[in-house]
C-alpha cells in the first residue's frame, strides 16, 4: 500500500478459529516485478482496490490448517493469490510446515510495454515444505522451496522467482554449569542450493556456524562460508566470513560490532572484488528518560583495477521517554 484513500481491518479469534481481513483503496499502483537474477520496480498512477483474507484453525495443541487469499484489482490489472497451508506438530521437538500458493496476474498495458511483460494474463505457483527439529542440545532442519517464473504476490514481498531451493542445517549446543566463565557454545553448519527452472545453478552455500554466549550478556556469532553465485552469465566462487558480537558491561552501556569480509561481486562490471564491511555501535542509557544509540558503517570494495568505492555512514538516534505513552525520537 503506497497512498491509501481508505482502509478497514478486522482481526480476531473465536475458539480454535483465527480470522484476519483487510480491504483498501490505494491511489497509486506500485509493482515489484521479480525474476531469478534481479527485480524491477514500476509504478502506475491508477486507483487500486485490494484485500487480504486469512483464516486458520487450530488442530490439537500445536498444529493448524489455514487458507489465504489476496487480491488487487484495477483497470487493466489484477493480481490474485490463493493458497493453503498447515503446521503439523509431530512431537514436542519436531514439526512440518507446508504451504501451496497459486497466483493469476495481468499487468497494466503501460507496465507490459516498459517491462517487456506478456500481454496476456499469466499464472504461477509457489510451494514450501520444511521439517524442523529443535531441542535444548540439538537442532536440524531441511526444506524445499519452489517459486515458478510466473508467480507474483503484489500484496506481499517476493523479490525473486524462477527458483528451486533445497536447504538443510544442523547443530549442537553445549550448556555450562553455574561456575563456568561461559553460558553456552553452539556449533553447526548448513548447505543451500538454488537452481532456476532451466536447471542452471544460481546459488550454492556451505557454511559453518559458531556461537558463543558468556557473562555480561556477551555474544559472539561467526559464520565462514564458501559460495557459488551466478550473475550476468558468470559463476563466481566466493569465500566470505560474517561476524556479530555484543557485550553489556553495565546496565547503562552496550557495545556491538559486526561485519563481513571476503569476496563480493561488483555487479556493474561483472567482476569479483574484496569486500570489507564493519559496523560498530553503542547504546547508552543517560538516566531514566534518555537513550542514545550511535552506529557507524564502513564499507569498501577493492577490484583488480584498484579501489572501486569506500563508504562511511554515521547515525545517531536519541530517544526521550517522557512516560510509558509518550516518546520523542531524533535521528541524525
Amino acid at each position: 500500500m503506497a497512498d491509501p484513500a481508505w482502509g478497514a481491518k478486522l482481526t480476531g479469534k473465536v475458539g480454535a478459529n483465527n480470522l484476519g481481513v483487510f480491504v483498501t483503496r490505494d491511489r497509486i499502483n506500485n509493482l515489484l516485478i521479480p525474476s531469478n537474477q534481479f527485480s524491477r520496480i514500476d509504478s502506475v498512477e491508477q486507483e487500486v482496490t485490494g484485500g487480504v483474507l486469512r483464516y486458520s484453525r487450530d488442530v490439537g495443541r500445536s498444529s493448524a490448517v489455514g487458507a489465504i487469499y489476496t487480491g488487487r484489482e484495477a483497470n487493466g490489472y489484477h493480481n490474485r493469490v490463493a493458497g493453503l497451508d498447515t503446521v503439523i506438530q509431530l512431537a514436542s521437538a519436531d514439526s512440518i510446515d507446508i504451504q501451496f500458493l497459486h497466483s493469476d496476474t495481468l499487468y497494466p498495458e503501460e507496465v507490459r510495454e516498459r517491462q517487456e511483460q506478456t500481454p496476456d494474463a499469466f499464472a504461477g505457483e509457489a510451494f514450501l515444505v520444511e521439517y524442523r527439529h529443535n531441542t535444548r542440545h540439538w537442532y536440524w532442519s531441511a526444506s524445499f522451496e519452489d517459486f515458478s517464473p510466473g508467480f507474483r504476490a503484489d500484496f506481499g514481498f517476493v523479490p525473486r522467482v524462477d527458483t528451486r531451493t533445497v536447504e538443510g542445517d544442523f547443530g549442537r549446543t553445549w550448556w555450562s554449569d553455574r561456575s563456568s566463565r561461559w553460558v553456552s557454545f553452539q556449533l553447526g553448519g548448513g548447505y543451500e542450493r538454488t537452481i532456476d527452472y532451466d536447471g542452471t545453478l544460481t546459488d550454492e552455500t556451505i557454511d559453518l556456524d559458531l556461537w558463543y554466549r558468556g557473562p555480561l550478556q556477551t555474544s559472539v556469532f561467526f559464520v565462514p562460508s564458501i559460495n557459488k553465485e551466478f550473475f550476468n552469465g558468470v559463476t563466481f566462487d566466493l569465500a566470505r566470513a560474517f561476524f556479530q558480537s555484543e557485550i553489556q558491561p553495565s546496565g547503562t552501556v552496550k557495545l556491538r560490532l559486526s561485519g563481513v569480509l571476503g569476496d563480493e561481486i561488483d555487479s556493474f562490471n561483472t567482476q569479483k572484488g574484496d569486500l570489507l564491511n564493519l559496523r560498530p555501535g553503542m547504546e547508552l542509557k543517560l538516566g531514566r528518560h534518555i537513550n542514545l544509540d550511535l552506529s557507524h558503517s564502513f564499507q569498501r570494495l577493492d577490484v583488480a583495477g584498484g579501489r572501486l568505492f569506500e563508504e562511511n555512514l554515521t547515525e545517531a538516534r536519541i530517544y526521550y521517554y517522557h512516560n510509558v505513552r509518550t516518546l520523542v525520537r531524533l535521528i541524525t
